[in-house]
């Protein structure tokens, strides 16, 4: 199993991750997190390095750990950072296979192979695996707050304290994808309440005490800045997303098509939750109801929830896969006393293999093509060059992406520190932190290292960007305050605009109103038909 899992793994960076010429937007936001990471631990800047991971909200650390890890290892390029998630995704079978086996210990090797199995074939998975995103860590992290669970629930003998390591394993998850550590506490809560016939004092245990220890020190450390609790509870409920697909029975019916679409087809997406409906049947085993309870609350939520991506579902694939997984055992075993069915069940299986096979080239591989970018990217580099030091402003709805033109000029050119790279920097957030920590009592070296920290932006470039994304493309105050002291500061020989045709951004009232107070005049603009952007350059007279 370790073998095809490993053999899985190298044909998805084969095929897949060499595959894709660029990324999308959100993979390459995350390789600029992760650079980021690289430049502090290369510089053995430790409190850059704090600074820089708390106030990853919205896209918590772990993952950039990882990717700063991997860059410092492999160099910064695009491979290195997609081989984290194909290591989670080798990484996640194997521990399906061991929840599988903690829960039937009986038929455990035939529903681990099975559960380890559907995780190597799903295509949502695979897709997922080839790309630097969060899902493959946040689900290997997912898969071991799991087997945590599975484990001590199928060993009541197990010192209190132990139980922290389920705990540990939910604040592992928090930091690699929130949202799926919100979905393992609740289920964690409802399987308890249910062991404890839903008497809320039955949970006044101390195995429960110690599991919520580290969740409850965590909480205390990552929330020691009050309005992140704010900033939280926005990236909980964040900006609907999905469009008319997320409303109306469309949206009610968009993560049931989802997991169909992920798992392969429509009768894969039954097979599973047949898998459960067959499981279930087995409750009184440790683990059953919990991971019963996981599915059905991560579909109820995702059902609800005003945004609808369809990777957002993935989280619901792990519970499925083991108990399909279990069923198949209790299935194997159910037909080993009857052998005149077992040969037709054996055939009717193998068929289903064969078509499940065929139909996941059909359509399950959600591979990405993007628009060609190269000539743009190459005309910002030749006028960095020629005019440094320059400031490049990226429109959310261009092409290329913010995030893309910072990785060029960072990563591949050369041009700009990824200290310079507006979207690495939280701005408001970094700056907030910053003025707390001036306004503690703390030792004067570190009040100056932490306004360091913030100060590194301003530091002399060839380079450096200021993009209109995030709070920037919805605060316009907000914007022209870190645009004014960006243009005071470093003074730009030229200033380069990559914005959409037709632009939404209001760019006539958005940005030229500032550049011209600043003393700047637009001098020439050179369209991109193929990308659908023009670059608009600007200069002092």
């Amino acid at each position: 199993m370790l073998a095809g899992s490993a053999l899985a793994g190298w044909l998805v960076f084969v095929k897949l991750v060499g595959a894709q010429r660029e990324p999308k937007w959100d993979e390459v936001a995350h390789a600029m997190k992760g650079a980021l990471i690289a430049y502090d631990l290369r510089e053995l800047d430790w409190l850059g390095f704090l600074l820089d991971s708390y106030v990853q909200i919205y896209w918590p650390p772990v993952h950039s750990w990882l990717v700063g890890g991997a860059f410092l290892l492999a160099g910064q390029n695009l491979e290195a950072a997609r081989a984290v998630s194909v290591i989670a995704y080798v990484l996640l079978a194997p521990t399906l296979f061991l929840v599988a086996y903690t829960i039937d210990r009986r038929r455990g090797i035939l529903a681990g192979i099975v559960a380890a199995a559907l995780v190597l074939a799903s295509p949502g998975v695979i897709t997922s695996a080839a790309e630097s995103m969060l899902e493959l860590p946040g689900l290997l992290a997912f898969g071991l707050t799991i087997l945590a669970y599975c484990a001590l629930a199928a060993n009541p003998e197990a010192r209190p304290r132990t139980h922290a390591l389920l705990g540990a394993g939910v604040v592992l998850t928090y930091l690699a994808k929130s949202n799926y550590a919100i979905v393992l506490i609740i289920g964690i809560i409802l399987a308890k309440l249910a062991a404890a016939d839903f008497r809320p004092r039955g949970l006044a245990t101390r195995k429960n005490l110690y599991a919520a220890l580290p969740l409850f020190l965590f909480c205390i450390v990552w929330f020691a800045y009050p309005p992140r609790i704010v900033w939280t509870w926005r990236m909980l409920f964040n900006t609907p997303w999905g469009g008319e697909a997320a409303r109306g029975l469309s949206g009610l019916w968009f993560y049931p098509r989802a997991i169909a679409d992920l798992s392969g087809s429509w009768w894969m997406s039954a097979l599973l939750w047949g898998g459960l409906a067959g499981a279930w049947r087995s409750r009184h085993r440790p683990g059953i109801a919990f991971l019963a309870l996981l599915a059905l609350t991560m579909l109820l939520i995702g059902t609800f929830h005003h945004t609808k991506i369809d990777r957002h579902i993935l989280p619901v694939f792990p519970s499925l896969f083991v108990l399909t997984g279990v069923a198949a055992g209790e299935l194997w075993g159910w037909l080993r006393s009857r052998e005149n069915i077992r040969a037709v069940a054996i055939g009717f299986l193998g068929a289903i293999v064969l078509v499940h096979t065929a139909t996941l080239y059909r359509g399950g591989w959600k591979t990405w093509e993007p628009r060609e970018a190269s000539a743009l990217l190459d005309y910002l580099s030749g006028l960095t060059r020629a005019n440094a030091p320059v400031l490049v402003i990226g429109a959310r709805d261009a092409r290329p992406s913010p995030p893309l033109i910072d990785w060029h000029l960072t990563s591949v050119a050369g041009l700009q520190p990824v200290t310079a790279a507006s979207y690495v920097y939280s701005f408001h957030n970094l700056e907030s932190f910053v003025e707390a920590i001036g306004r503690a009592p703390l030792p004067d070296h570190l009040q100056a290292a932490a306004h360091r920290s913030f100060d590194r932006y301003y530091d002399p470039s060839m380079a450096r960007s200021l993009h209109l994304t995030g709070s920037f493309a919805d605060d316009q105050a907000l914007f022209e305050t870190y645009f004014r002291e960006t243009l005071e500061r470093t003074s730009p020989g030229l200033v380069i605009a990559v914005l959409a045709n037709p632009d939404t951004t209001g760019f006539e009232g958005y940005l030229s109103p500032g550049l011209a107070r600043a003393g700047y005049r637009e001098v020439s603009a050179r369209p991109f038909p193929s990308l659908g952007s023009e670059v608009h350059l600007y200069r002092r007279p």
